[in-house]
């Protein structure tokens, strides 16, 4: 009888230690998560500062060339590097890609997929962040060459509501909210192009400049600025729009610029101005 019950007791101790290594294990990957995040750890094996370098330094050589060209236009100076910019943050963005679908791939737990969704993320968003970055210091060097520039103001051309579709031309475009998303959900335009979002879905929008809920990616944007003299000027629509509504921005800043859904943030779009 002792000989059982001491193998019954030996079992215990066994299963009991194995629970507690496994839950050591989870809480292991958990804090490396924690660390991955805040240490803005990227999937792409090119780290955050080389990246920055090499946008940095593919954009001031395109501009010192610019400048012994002689060249004096602020639109042809920036448009230039912004080109080059986006195809630098492309290929970034398809490494990075790749590199996650090898590891995801590789992945045989639900917690390193999530793992590896997690750091993909992230170096998507630390992608985004360096090339706005760059993009206004691209700005600053232009402006430096004493090239003129022209007036990025928008208050004499002001947000309108209406509940007809304007008609298409070089300088306007049009977006419809639908209820899967915006249509078309990226478009590239040019500088001074007006847009115009038209809710056709079944539900009300806001479309407003990303990040949600501070509006504040597009410059002198910030949801705080609606309902004050400045909100024609802002990226925001500072209202919900109802179906049959419209709502329409020019576009004055050259850059890559996102933008979402105040009242779904899921639904997100992209305005490539060049």
């Amino acid at each position: 009888m002792k000989k059982y019950l001491t193998f019954f007791i030996l079992i215990i101790v066994f299963v009991v230690g194995q629970l507690t290594f496994a839950q050591n294990s989870i809480e292991a990957r958990r804090r490396q998560v924690i660390r991955d995040l805040e240490g803005n750890v990227m999937v792409s094996t090119t780290t955050p500062t080389t990246t920055r370098k090499v946008m940095h330094d593919s954009a001031m050589t395109a501009i010192r060339n610019f400048k012994r060209e002689g060249k004096t236009d602020y639109n042809a100076c920036v448009g230039r590097q912004v080109k080059e910019l986006r195809k630098e943050m492309r290929a970034k963005r398809r490494e990075a890609s790749n590199e996650f679908n090898t590891e995801f791939k590789a992945a045989t737990t639900v917690e390193a997929k999530r793992e590896a969704r997690i750091k993909h993320n992230q170096a998507m968003r630390e992608i985004r962040r360096l090339f706005n970055q760059e993009l206004r210091r691209i700005q600053q060097e232009c402006r430096q060459l004493n090239i003129p520039q022209p007036s990025t103001s928008t208050s004499s051309i002001p947000p309108t509501t209406s509940t007809s579709t304007s008609r298409q031309s070089p300088s306007e475009i049009t977006i419809k909210i639908t209820n899967s998303g915006f249509e078309p959900k990226e478009v590239t335009i040019s500088r001074g192009t007006k847009v115009t979002w038209i809710n056709e879905s079944d539900n009300s929008s806001w479309p407003a400049s990303a990040v949600h809920p501070t509006h504040k990616v597009y410059p002198g944007s910030g949801i705080e600025k609606c309902g004050t003299p400045e909100q024609v000027n802002i990226f925001d629509a500072c209202k919900s729009l109802s179906k049959g509504e419209s709502w329409s921005f020019v576009f004055n800043e050259i850059g890559e610029w996102y933008y979402h859904d105040h009242v779904n943030p899921s639904l997100k779009g992209e305005i490539n101005v060049e």
